[in-house]
């Protein structure tokens, strides 16, 4: 009977027990709640306003507008037109200069013809003094002998009157002037090509006598 009753005792008390600790687990929530509450309904109090998503979106797109805005205003800033006008005037300047540098090529009919008839055909043509020498009758015959005829002329040995330095000067000479002379070399230096038939006679056109 005792042992009965004590274990009754021991259930009560473990009944007891139990109910105990389901009562302190259970008030902590309770009480907890109201706090967790207050505290999300503080900050939303106090916390300063945050702009919506719908706000968010429109701030972040006044970015592109300006940067929009920018690149508009740099387009129509810039002169395109500055360049290509310097262009042209470059152009021009261009133009002008290589015409300034034009060089005329010296040629046989040209520049060799007329002297050759007015300082050299006289004499060298056949029953002229210089004929036994070079005959310089036709055209092929001068380009055929144009070395020879540029180291006389270069030298002076030809036309050969005056004989020296040393002579009287005679009234009609057959000297070749400077300016004349120059071409006379240029158009040997290129060649010697004939720009006309080699047949063509050159003539004296000054007596010798």
């Amino acid at each position: 009977m005792t042992s009965n009753i004590a274990q009754r005792a021991v259930v009560a008390f473990v009944a007891v027990a139990i109910a105990g600790c389901s009562a302190s687990q259970t008030e902590p929530v309770a009480i907890e709640a109201p706090s967790v509450t207050t505290v999300a309904e503080g900050v939303d109090e106090t916390s300063p306003s945050t702009p919506e998503a719908g706000e968010s979106g429109s701030t972040t797109t006044d970015a592109p507008a300006s940067s929009q805005s920018d690149s508009e205003t740099s387009t129509t800033t810039s002169p395109p037109l500055t360049s290509e006008s310097d262009a042209v005037t470059d152009d021009t300047e261009t133009d002008d200069t290589d015409s300034d540098d034009v060089v005329v090529e010296a040629t046989f009919s040209s520049a060799v013809a007329p002297v050759m008839s007015n300082n050299c055909g006289s004499c060298h043509n056949p029953g002229g003094p210089g004929s036994v020498h070079w005959n310089l009758s036709e055209a092929r015959d001068v380009s055929e002998n144009a070395q020879f005829i540029r180291a006389a002329l270069l030298s002076g040995y030809m036309p050969p009157w005056p004989a020296s330095n040393l002579g009287v000067a005679y009234k009609n000479s057959f000297a070749i002037e400077e300016e004349a002379l120059a071409p006379i070399i240029e158009w040997i230096d290129n060649g010697a090509v004939l720009d006309v038939d080699p047949t063509t006679p050159v003539i004296g056109g000054r007596s010798v006598r």
